[in-house]
């Protein structure tokens, strides 16, 4: 029975495929040119180019909202291979990058406050020299510092704080902005604007596992590409950029383990009147029960005696 199958593969070390889901999960992911996964990209593509920010927020919202989402689950949802590993990211290094995200983001907000309130102070001081700053063109202008100030406050933002440190500031009032010099690396231009691209995908991609979260990795990734209207949409592994269609095998030695059962493949069979999943497959298990028969019973012997043809 299953029982003494089970026992003979432990006996005997049999080498077992293992589930590529549970074990293998950043090569499952999908992942960008950089063969980085797609939502650590997304966060270190922010980091490095803040511009990028507006394009990729939805997709960094959505890792967040998912963190929660998975979160909330029972302690045996959590045991799932897509649930489990996204966790153990969020909570290694997935929370503290957006964290870091959001973190420059309001520093890149002030900047840019600061930077459009000089450019209207600019705008005052020529408005003065040109003795029109009691003119339309000067009420025009005011209308303009107070819509500044409106929608900064309308984004949660402390518009009034940032006016008195601008203030403070005016006599060394910024003349350009503070960002970096432009890439000159063409490639990791390209590749930055690629990851991009795949924004929208991916959102598909991680609302699918949220929906789902008994889907394998490799799944999602597959249902979603077969949703996607262009080829440039379509997500690909870490082993897809290698250039495999689907991982490479592995095998280990069968351990009897609690621990270790989650990560052997099952098998789905099916009978006339059953279908289940089981661990090895109908062949295996025909070469262990011929494991067990010989090792208790003398077959050449019997074969030679005439009492057994073939076996």
């Amino acid at each position: 029975d299953t029982e003494d199958v089970i026992r003979e593969a432990a006996r005997v070390n049999w080498q077992t495929e293992l589930e590529a889901n549970s074990f293998d999960r950043v090569g499952l992911q999908p992942t960008n040119q950089d063969y980085m996964p797609l939502r650590d990209a997304f966060l270190d593509l922010v980091l490095r180019k803040p511009a990028y920010y507006k394009e990729v927020k939805p997709a960094i919202d959505l890792i967040e909202q998912t963190a929660k989402d998975y979160s909330a689950l029972s302690k045996e949802e959590k045991q799932l291979a897509s649930v489990d590993s996204f966790l153990d990211w969020w909570k290694s290094q997935g929370s503290y990058m957006v964290d870091e995200v959001n973190k420059r983001q309001k520093r890149e907000a002030y900047r840019k406050f600061l930077k459009a309130m000089g450019e209207l102070d600019d705008r005052a001081e020529q408005l003065k020299q040109d003795d029109k700053a009691t003119g339309p063109e000067g009420d025009a202008l005011r209308g303009e510092v107070k819509a500044l100030i409106d929608s900064t406050l309308q984004r949660g933002e402390p518009a009034h704080e940032w006016l008195e440190d601008f203030k403070r500031e005016q006599e060394e009032k910024r003349k350009k902005s503070k960002k970096g010099k432009p890439s000159t690396d063409k490639e990791q231009d390209m590749i930055d604007a690629d990851t991009v691209s795949l924004v929208q995908p991916f959102i598909k991609y991680l609302r699918l596992r949220v929906l789902l979260p008994t889907m394998k990795l490799d799944e999602a990734s597959d249902v979603t590409n077969m949703l996607a209207k262009k080829r440039s949409e379509r997500l690909k592994t870490l082993w897809n950029h290698l250039g495999f269609d689907v991982p490479p095998r592995v095998y280990a030695s069968y351990e009897r383990h609690s621990a270790l059962e989650p990560h052997y493949l099952r098998t789905k069979v099916e009978t006339e009147t059953d279908e289940f999943d089981t661990l090895f497959t109908p062949a295996i298990r025909l070469r262990l029960v011929a494991d067990i028969i010989a090792r208790q019973m003398d077959i050449p012997d019997l074969i030679h005696r005439k009492l057994l043809v073939a076996f």
